[in-house]
């Protein structure tokens, strides 16, 4: 084949390949038929830090170089936290949640979106400790900003079809709160 018929069946591909993809730019597509709403749980936080010591015995402590040694060695990090969701009486999410590094000393970071039925939803989000310590036992220092005790977001909300109701951790608050997070109409839903 020479190099004129080439260029030539080339151009008539590339011509055939662009009038295609016009074609199918214009054909409807909905990206959920369903419309369902969404329930977005979202929140970064400092959970509580606890601690384990143990005291070592002279053989334990004579077997470690002389520039570790401690008479206490303590270990420790951020406490896991048990995640529960339901709508409506129905459970939706039971979960731990761990600090994210192996060390467990990074905060926690919840993240779950969950499809709802348009419509009015009795929502109840609980947050806290899975070990069920509901305050800072002394195993380590307190955090002010840390998260302690049980939280717990327990509401009425109506959402529109396409419409997303954020559960958040307001800090300031030290609760978890309805955020606006967009709907078709960019309305925030509201608790009810």
């Amino acid at each position: 084949m020479s190099r004129a018929r080439r260029i030539i069946l080339a151009a008539l591909v590339a011509t055939a390949l662009t009038a295609a993809a016009a074609a199918l730019s214009r054909v409807p597509y909905t990206a959920d038929a369903r419309a369902h709403a969404l329930l977005r749980l979202s929140w970064r936080a400092r959970g509580e830090r606890v601690e384990a010591c143990r005291t070592l015995g002279d053989s334990e402590f004579f077997a470690l170089p002389a520039h570790m040694r401690q008479r206490q060695i303590c270990e420790g990090g951020i406490a896991p936290y048990r995640l529960s969701v339901r709508t409506d009486s129905t459970p939706l999410v039971t979960r731990i949640v761990r600090a994210g590094d192996v060390r467990a000393t990074r905060p926690l970071f919840v993240f779950l979106e969950l499809p709802l039925a348009p419509g009015r939803h009795h929502v109840h989000v609980a947050f806290g400790r899975a070990d069920s310590a509901a305050a800072n036992d002394g195993a380590g220092p307190r955090m002010d900003d840390a998260v302690t005790g049980q939280l717990s977001f327990d509401a009425d909300v109506e959402l529109a079809p396409r419409e997303i109701a954020l559960v958040t951790y307001d800090p300031d608050r030290h609760a978890l709160v309805l955020r606006a997070a967009g709907g078709p109409g960019g309305e925030a839903p509201t608790p009810r």
